[in-house]
């Protein structure tokens, strides 16, 4: 199993009218979709724009990350149909290494 997770605006609503169920839309939902299929099992992939959410969650001035000792690695452009390619990042907690 692998997490991506990707940083954006989505819809969410209810579908049906006999047997219900909740569901969300949207480019960044597809993108997210697109990066599960290219993951490796087990790990964490983040798109460019979480990278960058993360990146703004730096401990002021210390370049340390809100989670100590969190790395990111570039994997590199995954392609997703109807957005084009995402720069996706590995990321690594304290004891875990990129393979």
């Amino acid at each position: 199993m692998s997490e991506p997770i990707q940083h954006g605006s989505i819809i969410g609503g209810v579908i049906g009218s006999k047997a219900f169920r909740y569901d969300i839309f949207g480019k960044d939902v597809l993108a997210a979709n697109c990066m599960e299929s290219s993951g490796c099992p087990g790990g964490v992939l983040l798109s460019q724009s979480a990278a960058a959410a993360l990146r703004e969650l730096q401990t002021e001035g210390s370049g340390e990350y809100a989670v100590q000792g969190l790395k990111l690695l570039h994997r590199g452009k995954v392609f997703a149909e109807g957005i084009g390619s995402i720069d996706t990042y590995f990321a690594s907690a304290p004891g875990c290494e990129f393979t």
